[in-house]
């Protein structure tokens, strides 16, 4: 009966790594979409600043920095959440939310299958209903799919906020061809004026 328990948790594992893997690619999804999303959107913002002219180059600098420490959090935020994969337990969670007939069990059978063990103590619960608890989810999830828990489709929503975007991008490119080359965080009208030589 061990091994039968052992094979059915063995199964469930695997099924929560190919689901854990699905999940990464789907954070490396929005990951990429987002960033996108946000660089443009600090193009596009930067256009009020640099039209101020130098005599307000604070303004535009100010939105420089603040643009770069934006786009800095969401690249670390992204780089996180891409190469740390997710623990057993939360793509667990994600799992019962999608399909709510399997309540906790999923959860459940990762928390009793080390009290098999035999220096896991007395209080422990039957063998035989740990047995039953972990076929019995074994079996539930046999017959999903992990396209249907994990849907990479969703990384598409984001396309609703990038499309526009890149919309109004292409329009700017077009009604004014120099935008881009007066964009940097090191262009001159995102520094202060140089006053060498005046007094």
């Amino acid at each position: 009966m061990k091994e039968s328990v052992s094979q059915n948790y063995d199964r469930l594992c695997r099924f929560l790594r190919v689901l854990a893997l699905r999940l990464q690619v789907l954070f490396v999804l929005e990951f990429l979409l987002l960033f996108l999303a946000a660089f443009l959107l600090a193009l596009l913002g930067s256009f009020f600043p640099l039209a101020l002219g130098e005599a307000f180059w604070y303004v535009a600098f100010a939105y420089s920095l603040g643009s770069l420490a934006i786009l800095a959090f969401l690249l670390v935020r992204g780089f996180r959440k891409t190469f740390l994969r997710p623990p057993p337990s939360r793509v667990a969670k994600e799992l019962e939310a999608k399909f709510p007939h399997l309540r906790d069990d999923v959860t459940n059978s990762l928390l009793l299958f080390p009290q098999l063990k035999p220096e896991s103590g007395p209080g422990q619960m039957s063998s035989g209903l740990i047995a039953a608890q972990i076929r019995k989810t074994a079996e539930k999830i046999s017959s999903l799919h992990p396209s249907e828990v994990i849907r990479l489709k969703r990384a598409g929503r984001h396309l609703r906020l990038l499309g526009p975007i890149v919309l109004a991008f292409l329009a700017v490119i077009i009604l004014d061809p120099p935008f881009l080359a007066r964009w940097s965080p090191w262009s001159p009208t995102l520094s202060p004026p140089c006053r060498c030589g005046k007094p």
